[in-house]
C-alpha cells in the first residue's frame, strides 16, 4: 500500500514537472490543459502536504495569466492563497503569493484590483516583519506606481511617502526599487504641484473676470 502511494506522488511529481516545462516552453494552452488535469490529482496524492497544492496553483495562475485568462487566474491564486494559508505557511511567503497576484493583475492592466493585492501583500507581511522589509516594500511601490499609472498621483504620494524611507533602510539608497521609488515619488510630486498650479490659476483668472465683470456692472 504505502509503495503504491510512493508511485503515485513520484508519478504526480513528473507529471507536474511536465506541465512545467510546457509553460516555460510558452505553450500556454497544453500547461493549462495539463495543470486543470493534474489539480484534483496532486490534492489526493498529498493530503497531508497542502504546499504542493499551493505550488501547482501558483504555477498553474502564472500560466492562466500568461494566456490572459484573467478571472481564472484570480480565482486560482486566490485559492493558492487559502490553502497555504490553511498549511501554515508563513505570512512572510503569503505575503509575496498575493505579490505575485499583483503583478499578474497590474501586467494584465487591471490597476484598481493589483492594487488590492498590493494592500493585502503589506497587510499580511508588516505585523511580523515591520515596514523595513522587501515584500513590504515591494507592494507599497506596487501600490504607488499603480495609483500614478491611474493618474491618481495624491494617493501615489501616499504610499511613497511611506515606502521610499522603508525602502532605504530595507534595501539601502543604491538599491534600484529604491531609487524607482524615489524617482516615482518625485514625478508624482511633479504632477501634483502641475495640477494645484492649474486649478490656482483658473481660480484666480474667474476672480479677475468676476471683478471685472462687477465693475461694468456698478
Amino acid at each position: 500500500m504505502g509503495s503504491a502511494g510512493e508511485d503515485t506522488t513520484r508519478r504526480v511529481r513528473r507529471e507536474l514537472d511536465v506541465a512545467e516545462a510546457l509553460a516555460r516552453g510558452g505553450d500556454t494552452d497544453a500547461a493549462i490543459a495539463a495543470y486543470a488535469e493534474l489539480l484534483p490529482r496532486v490534492e489526493e496524492a498529498f493530503p497531508h502536504d497542502r504546499f504542493v497544492l499551493a505550488g501547482a496553483l501558483d504555477r498553474f495562475s502564472a500560466v492562466l495569466s500568461a494566456a490572459g485568462r484573467f478571472d481564472e487566474m484570480t480565482d486560482a491564486q486566490e485559492r493558492a492563497i487559502r490553502v497555504a494559508e490553511g498549511a501554515g505557511q508563513t505570512p512572510e511567503n503569503l505575503a509575496r503569493m498575493r505579490l505575485s497576484l499583483g503583478d499578474r493583475l497590474r501586467g494584465n492592466g487591471r490597476l484598481d484590483a493589483a492594487i488590492r493585492a498590493y494592500a493585502r501583500a503589506a497587510e499580511t507581511a508588516e505585523p511580523e516583519t515591520g515596514t523595513a522589509h522587501p515584500a513590504v516594500v515591494e507592494a507599497g511601490i506596487g501600490m504607488a506606481e499603480c495609483a500614478a499609472d491611474l493618474g491618481r498621483h495624491g494617493d501615489a504620494l501616499r504610499s511613497y511617502r511611506w515606502v521610499v524611507p522603508a525602502a532605504r533602510r530595507a534595501l539601502g539608497d543604491a538599491a534600484e526599487p529604491t531609487r524607482r521609488a524615489e524617482a516615482g515619488m518625485r514625478a508624482s510630486a511633479s504632477v501634483r504641484r502641475r495640477r494645484i498650479a492649474a486649478v490656482a490659476g483658473a481660480v484666480l483668472i474667474a476672480v479677475i473676470v468676476g471683478a471685472v465683470l462687477w465693475e461694468q456692472l456698478a
